[in-house]
């Protein structure tokens, strides 16, 4: 199903499986996955500021009730008096600093300013929500932008470079080729034919340049192959409650070529 507006909460909330989870059992252990899934990762200021730009870029309403933290120093006794007090003003609503908020109306301003910009204005669905079943279980995720009558698909990245060679490095290390099979697979059981997949890349320092890469189909269909095989594992962590860490058993290390 193919649902439009929806809030974070009203996601999280959602039964189904996510590309976040099946990538991080690719990259990781389901012990790494569990910790996720419970809150007990280590928060990083990357993800919190990620989410912003997204809103500011599809949700300017939504970002409009984000609020804007005071640059404080949070080791000193005033710091910490005056952090506390914005927090419990703010009452948990989302936030960002008052340095990354001139930092991401940079990068606003320079996606705007780019011709790659045009490809949002193509995209009649933005922060949708749909669901299907992959392996008899149930999935979900969010995309950032899609078209029906243009078959594209559009996921938005924050990056330290948006250059060919570094941005292709990043691409493979956070599993964004996995992600979008995942959500080309949704899309497509929900009736939207997906002939072209496009990660757009906005750079977090100036000049905040930003650069659009296609993946290429072979690359989908063979990292697709993997998300039924994934889906399966995590089924199995939930029915049978055991989500092991590394092997209890000494193993060779593997030294890089470079060493």
């Amino acid at each position: 199903m193919i649902h439009p507006g929806q809030s974070d909460g009203w996601y999280d909330e959602l039964p189904g499986i996510r590309a976040s989870w099946l990538k991080a059992l690719r990259s990781q252990t389901p012990a790494h996955l569990l910790a996720r899934m419970h809150g007990q990762e280590e928060s990083h200021d990357a993800l919190r500021f990620g989410r912003a730009f997204h809103a500011a870029l599809l949700q300017p309403s939504v970002f409009a009730s984000w609020a804007v933290a005071p640059e404080v120093d949070r080791r000193t006794r005033e710091g910490k008096a005056r952090w506390e007090e914005f927090i419990t003003a703010v009452r948990g609503l989302d936030y960002i600093t008052a340095g990354e908020s001139e930092m991401l109306e940079a990068m606003r301003q320079s996606f705007a300013a780019s011709g790659i910009s045009r490809l949002l204005e193509m995209c009649e669905h933005r922060e949708v929500v749909m669901t299907g079943e992959i392996a008899g279980q149930p999935c979900k995720c969010r995309i950032d932008a899609c078209s029906e009558s243009e078959a594209i698909l559009i996921d938005i990245k924050t990056a330290i470079s948006a250059a060919p060679r570094q941005f292709g490095r990043a691409a493979a290390e956070y599993g964004y080729p996995l992600q979008m099979a995942f959500y080309r697979e949704l899309m497509r059981q929900n009736g939207i034919d997906c002939g072209a997949v496009i990660l757009v890349a906005v750079e977090k320092t100036r000049p905040h340049c930003v650069a659009a890469y296609r993946i290429q189909e072979a690359d989908l269909d063979r990292v697709a192959l993997e998300i039924p095989e994934l889906v399966g594992r995590f089924a199995e962590c939930v029915s049978t409650g055991a989500w092991p860490g590394y092997e209890d058993r000494i193993i060779d290390i593997e030294l890089p070529d470079w060493a």
